[in-house]
């Protein structure tokens, strides 16, 4: 097995360390705690000479076989717990994904316009301003925005090192990623949010709601056929990259009736909470499970 400079391999000497115990071991805080201290540099590093000095318990074998073997189906029914919440999330998202592409599946009623065609704001950039403390004008950034389109609670404001103006959102006003690892993610801006203005990376769109509706519009950035024309149109010179111009190009199926589109919405809603909700479940079983598992091993390691 290769593996690079910044990794270093440790082999237990026989008959004093079982390589899974000094797993067990190096997982648990007793270790984390020594390993944070010697930690050194801009990154954070430790050298393979330091890592030599880090003091371990020394056991039977017969000890650590028995510590090995409990860890071991304890983490097991922990691993088995994630697995099912995991297991329920990915249901949920795939009736999601199966939902958005029956319910926006084109019919010969329905109408195909450009993104541009659509909007009376069509791919305005946001500010290229630093972050600061926040003043209540919260600035949004594409790494404030969660996958399923709501805001985290980092909140910061705009320098404002410049003379640009921005308007701040309003109702409905949509926002595309158009850089980065998460480029074509969207949110749409709502009230309660706040007053905010939006930074470079992201590209402001305010839909005619007598033609679209923005809930609409977001969901058809959440179907397959969206995704592939993500991939299909972004540039990847540095990282992932998608214009305005490109934007404003995306062909969106629609039906004519406003009414027929709410229909689509409501549905969608219920379904969409329903796996937001599941997503939560499944982050608050990951922490529990991982406090469980730390608790086991402070049980043996403290």
């Amino acid at each position: 097995v290769c593996f690079g400079n910044k990794l270093f391999c440790i082999k237990p000497k026989k008959n004093i360390y079982i390589g899974k115990f000094l797993y067990y071991y190096l997982m648990s805080n007793a270790f984390q705690t020594q390993f944070k201290l010697m930690l050194t540099g801009l990154i954070g590093g430790v050298s393979a000479k330091k890592f030599k000095s880090f003091t371990i318990p020394i056991l039977e074998i017969t000890e650590q076989e028995r510590i090995v073997a409990f860890l071991d189906a304890e983490f097991e029914k922990i691993d088995q717990l994630k697995a099912n919440a995991a297991e329920q999330l990915q249901a949920a998202k795939d009736l999601f994904q199966n939902a958005v592409s029956e319910s926006l599946s084109m019919r010969n009623t329905w109408e195909s316009k450009k993104l541009k065609d659509l909007c009376s704001i069509c791919g305005e950039y946001g500010l290229n301003e630093s972050a600061t403390e926040y003043n209540g004008v919260r600035y949004l950034r594409i790494t404030d925005i969660t996958a399923d389109g709501e805001l985290n609670d980092d909140l910061v404001s705009s320098l404002h090192t410049t003379d640009k103006k921005q308007s701040k959102l309003e109702e409905g006003d949509i926002l595309f990623a158009r850089t980065g690892a998460t480029v074509g993610k969207t949110l749409v801006y709502r009230e309660e949010f706040g007053d905010c203005e939006f930074a470079g990376y992201l590209i402001r769109y305010r839909t005619n709601p007598h033609i679209i509706l923005p809930k609409y519009l977001f969901y058809v950035t959440h179907s397959a056929d969206y995704y592939k024309w993500v991939i299909e149109n972004q540039t990847t010179a540095t990282q992932p990259n998608i214009s305005a111009q490109k934007y404003n190009s995306l062909i969106i199926n629609f039906p004519h009736d406003v009414n027929e589109q709410q229909k689509i919405i409501d549905k969608l809603d219920n379904i969409f909470e329903n796996c937001k909700q599941l997503q939560s479940n499944y982050n608050r079983t990951l922490t529990l499970c991982n406090d469980i598992k730390q608790a086991l091993l402070k049980s043996i390691f403290a």
